[in-house]
């Protein structure tokens, strides 16, 4: 999904014929407000919360997909616990915190929030962005799905 707000790409992860997690990978432009990030995310992940079952109590959502939401969100959750605060009771989505800053200014505005799947977390070295790349390691133990 593609908004002024930020962008989120959710791709189903096979292992053959097997399926194994949702992936998403996020952007949040710098400086939005709150609110209009949550209607991005409630936008995006809607099949995957309760809170549509209000609006549409036949939908078949999905509370048990294994989750990995990567990406930049552009605000660093020790000084803003109202995302992960969200993203916990909207869709179950765990924030894991990363030990060191994750741009070249020492920021931590680089994001893994997961549900039902744990990942190892090891640094990549880049020199062609100011982002540090974090490398997610999924094992064969890590998800069980049945999407």
């Amino acid at each position: 999904m593609e908004s002024g707000v930020g962008d989120v790409c959710l791709v189903s992860v096979n292992r053959g014929d097997r399926p194994v997690c949702v992936l998403g990978s996020v952007y949040v432009h710098p400086n939005v407000a709150f609110s209009e990030v949550k209607f991005l995310f409630f936008s995006a992940l809607a099949r995957y919360g309760t809170w549509i079952l209000g609006l549409i109590p036949d939908l078949d959502v999905e509370l048990e997909v294994p989750i990995v939401l990567l990406g930049d969100f552009n605000v660093d959750i020790k000084d803003h616990s109202e995302y992960a605060e969200f993203m916990e009771k909207q869709f179950g989505l765990k924030h894991h915190p990363m030990e060191s800053p994750t741009t070249l200014g020492c920021t931590r505005i680089d994001h893994a929030f997961l549900r039902n799947i744990n990942t190892e977390c090891m640094p990549y070295v880049s020199y062609f962005s100011y982002h540090r790349p974090i490398l997610h390691k999924i094992t064969e133990k890590a998800a069980i799905c049945s999407l």
